[in-house]
């Protein structure tokens, strides 16, 4: 939560400890001293690569530090973007445009408004510039840092899972939920996150408290077959592929939505690596004619385009699963990353059956009924096969959500479907979390949620996104905004390029009343690939706590439909539409997903009653409940019947057990509480 905060007290990177016992673990073989820079309120210790506020991490990636520590320096000197280009990006070929996009980036993990910048100020058409004052301290540490990482920056990135395997069908572990509420999907955006040169990093890293990490990215393989509908398996191919050398520690995999944004772009291998700021680029083609498979592989240098290693691998279909092994191993011995065994490994177990493997790739490219008819084919080829059983209890759960079936019944079956995944796979703990996720709305056991998912990051590390940003949504819809939205700032750390966080982070905005912010994010995520339905909800959000009618009517004219017309006439007719509101809210065959929509316009149209029991409705199996907390509902919270909501959701069980109340009820005495 500290992340957001911002204040004016002076602060002293001395009374942080940096410099001191919290220093690098050394070696006493080389002595030396270091910089420690205060910026306003930030700590920078350059040679743990640290950057602190008020004892708090800001775990920046390299090249944010490294423009951050350009700047420091140069203050209160500007330095221009040709200059910022030439120390950090050089000898890569990038645009301004990727300096642009680093500030970005830089000043959301600062939790800054570029409206009003304190740190990083623009000098238009020209530069840069350190904003806050600046003092220098030489740290005379005795001794140089080890060659090695430091406890709090030493997990390399291990990938998502869900994203590694499955792609997209898997995503609703991280989004479930939010669609519901307007916010969902995972969509990429290509910027300006540029590598080092290895030559560099490996010079440099003696003085540093990280060594040189190599990074990767497997770019979508390339159909060759002739057939358009073998797209789904040259896609699965190098999404496998993803996964197994993801597994390895040691090494920095870029997310698989990261790399897919490239699809069907014919760039150079510097302009992308450059863009996913990688050093290393894995492309190949998948070529299939019946049982006959063709794979060609080849490992690429992209800060200079040559090539490392190359491969073809001729076989059968069902030999897809050696292949895969063959080439994962020797893209890790080209980089010099020793293979984890198998004992060690975070994942479900697979199949050896071609079909069935065949089945879920197919489904992986489909969506809804179709996807579920794959996996179901999937497991009744392979009884065993977890990964399958898994993918499907999502299929179903998503089934009812999206599609028109009878709820009762797709929730016991994905609830089948999952016990029997967690029969072939017990403990694995995001697999536990993704049961817990199934089962929550259902029970609202907040706690046990919460201990799952966390025994799930401690296991992958905190370098792995999909339980980061799975925390970050529980701590949404238990109130803990603040905390969510650190959270939040480490998950697109994490995975920059990916546009959940900014949505979420524009939620959280909106529900701590800061419109400004939730703007300048917008500002952000509308550059982001992804539905422009999706950005324009929070747009709307913000026009209605305005009440600015004219950007609501403009929002009811882009997205038009039979309630946008019941809304746009309600605006001079409230009470005629708030009629229209209360038949759907009664009715009893009406959905959770458009009740929850009507219960905001019911409190824009001035019948909070109405709201609360929209709410009720809205929040039954499988949706979130931190739209409790929008600005919209904050007299709702004042209502009696409010209390009775949250006990029943049992948010006051897990406020108590936790002693952690969030930001919008507290206490009073030992067996009441108060909202705002």
């Amino acid at each position: 939560m500290r992340l957001l905060v911002t204040t004016t007290r002076p602060y002293s990177c001395r009374s942080a400890g940096i410099g001191h016992r919290g220093g690098p673990v050394l070696d006493s073989t080389v002595q030396l001293s270091y910089e420690v820079y205060e910026a306003g309120d930030l700590c920078i210790d350059t040679a743990r690569q640290r950057v602190t506020r008020h004892g708090v991490d800001l775990k920046l990636p390299r090249l944010s530090f490294e423009f951050l520590v350009a700047l420091v320096k140069a203050y209160p000197r500007m330095l221009t973007v040709d200059e910022l280009l030439d120390s950090i990006w050089a000898p890569a070929v990038v645009n301004p445009e990727t300096v642009s996009q680093r500030v970005k980036l830089l000043r959301q993990a600062l939790g800054e408004d570029p409206a009003e910048p304190r740190y990083i100020v623009g000098v238009r058409g020209r530069g840069y510039r350190m904003g806050a004052t600046v003092t220098r301290r030489t740290i005379e540490a005795g001794a140089a840092p080890k060659v090695g990482r430091d406890s709090n920056h030493a997990r390399s990135a291990t990938l998502d899972l869900i994203d590694r395997q499955s792609g997209s069908r898997w995503r609703w572990l991280l989004v479930a939920g939010i669609a519901s509420l307007g916010i969902a999907g995972g969509y990429w955006l290509v910027h300006g996150r540029v590598a080092r040169p290895r030559s560099e990093l490996a010079a440099t890293a003696a003085s540093r408290a990280a060594p040189y990490v190599p990074s990767i990215a497997v770019l979508p393989f390339v159909n060759t077959s002739g057939d358009a509908k073998q797209e789904y398996f040259s896609d699965g191919v190098a999404r496998e592929l993803t996964e197994r050398v993801g597994r390895q520690r040691g090494l920095r995999m870029v997310g698989v939505g990261s790399a897919y944004s490239l699809k069907g772009k014919n760039e150079t291998p510097q302009h992308i690596g450059a863009l996913l700021g990688v050093d290393h680029i894995l492309e190949g083609t998948v070529r299939r004619a019946g049982s006959e498979l063709r794979i060609s592989t080849a490992l690429l240098d992209s800060t200079n385009g040559s090539r490392l290693w190359s491969q073809t691998y001729l076989g059968k279909l069902a030999d897809v699963f050696a292949m895969q092994e063959e080439i994962a191993a020797a893209v890790t011995s080209q980089l010099g990353v020793i293979l984890r065994p198998e004992s060690d490994i975070l994942s479900l177990p697979g199949t050896h059956d071609a079909a069935a493997y065949d089945a879920l790739l197919a489904a992986n490219s489909e969506g809804g009924l179709t996807a579920i008819a794959h996996l179901e084919h999937a497991v009744r080829l392979d009884p065993k096969f977890a990964l399958a059983w898994a993918y499907l209890a999502d299929a179903l759960e998503t089934a009812t959500q999206t599609e028109a079936v009878l709820d009762a019944d797709y929730r016991k079956r994905a609830q089948a479907a999952m016990a029997r995944a967690l029969e072939l796979a017990p403990g694995e703990p995001w697999l536990l979390a993704h049961a817990a996720y199934m089962s929550v709305y259902e029970n609202r056991n907040w706690m046990a949620m919460e201990r799952l998912i966390k025994a799930w990051r401690e296991r992958s590390g905190d370098a792995d996104y999909a339980p980061v940003f799975m925390l970050a949504n529980h701590m949404m819809n238990v109130g803990r905004v603040g905390d969510a939205s650190a959270l939040l700032w480490r998950a697109q750390r994490e995975e920059p390029l990916l546009f959940d966080p900014s949505l979420l982070l524009i939620e959280a905005h909106l529900e701590r009343g800061n419109l400004q912010a939730a703007e300048a994010e917008y500002e952000h995520g509308k550059n982001l690939m992804g539905d422009q339905w999706m950005k324009d909800a929070g747009v709307l959000e913000r026009a209605m706590v305005r009440r600015d009618r004219a950007q609501i009517e403009h929002y009811l004219r882009v997205y038009p439909g039979t309630w946008s017309n019941v809304i746009r006439a309600g605006l001079d007719q409230p009470q005629t539409a708030l009629a229209r509101i209360r038949a759907e809210v009664r009715d009893p065959h009406q959905g959770s997903l458009l009740t929850g929509y009507l219960a905001e316009w019911a409190v824009y149209f001035g019948d909070d009653q109405l709201a609360l029991e929209g709410l009720r409705k809205a929040f039954g199996p499988g949706a979130n409940v931190f739209v409790l907390w929008r600005p919209l509902f904050r007299n709702v919270r004042q209502l009696p019947g409010f209390k009775t909501l949250v006990r029943d959701l049992h948010l006051i069980d897990y406020w108590r057990a936790s002693g952690t109340w969030g930001e919008f009820c507290h206490p009073i005495g030992q067996d009441d509480f108060a909202c705002s």
